[in-house]
């Protein structure tokens, strides 16, 4: 992958914006702990295709991580399509240990998101398993790096329905293609290796 900025506020072709979309090592609203920045918020693809930025969940989470997957890394589903670009909204807890071996995938309901173990950002009430997951509670932060990613097709920052198509600049709605368990299981997979994290020490949820 080509690193850089995007490209000058201008229309451009979408080919050309892809090729000029990465992220900048620096942006904290990339990086986790540990971890390399190497992931773009469809905001700056957004701006890439000249198209303008819709301050939604959907689109722009708030107080989550994102990791961009570009045209080169395209998911593909069950359904016998691929889904490209995409992103995955996700939170983390805790720090990865030097051998990335503390790392714990926490999944979550079909009806519930990221936000764990933190304040949710849209309506205000505590994390959904707060009782489980914090310093010294079983699955406890100050031991393990957490990591819970909104599912695809889901709506809180992950690509799905609400989502804006960057070709149309229009939400997908009805023409998103039917997305899976397994197919959102691949998209965790893609996330852990982007993460660079090989092996996971547990799953919960």
């Amino acid at each position: 992958r080509e690193r850089g900025t995007p490209a000058a506020s201008r229309p451009c072709s979408p080919a050309t914006a892809n090729k000029t979309l990465t992220a900048a090592a620096a942006d904290p609203y990339l990086t986790a702990p540990g971890i390399a920045a190497r992931r773009v918020p469809m905001a700056e693809l957004f701006a890439a295709h000249d198209i303008p930025v819709r301050s939604r969940e959907a689109d722009t989470p708030r107080d989550s991580l994102v990791a961009y997957f570009g045209p080169d890394r395209p998911l593909k589903l069950d359904a016998g399509v691929e889904l490209s670009p995409f992103q995955i909204a996700y939170k983390t807890y805790g720090t990865l240990n030097a051998d990335r071996s503390n790392a714990v995938l926490i999944c979550h309901a079909l009806t519930g998101d990221q936000h764990v173990a933190n304040v949710h950002p849209v309506t205000g009430k505590p994390g959904w398993w707060e009782t489980m997951v914090g310093p010294g509670k079983p699955i406890d932060t100050e031991r393990y790096f957490i990591i819970c990613a909104n599912v695809m097709g889901a709506c809180m920052g992950s690509t799905g329905p609400a989502s804006t198509n960057p070709k149309t600049g229009k939400p997908y709605a009805l023409t998103f293609p039917v997305v899976t368990v397994r197919d959102m299981v691949r998209a965790q997979a893609m996330l852990l290796d982007e993460l660079k994290i090989d092996t996971l020490f547990a799953v919960a949820g």
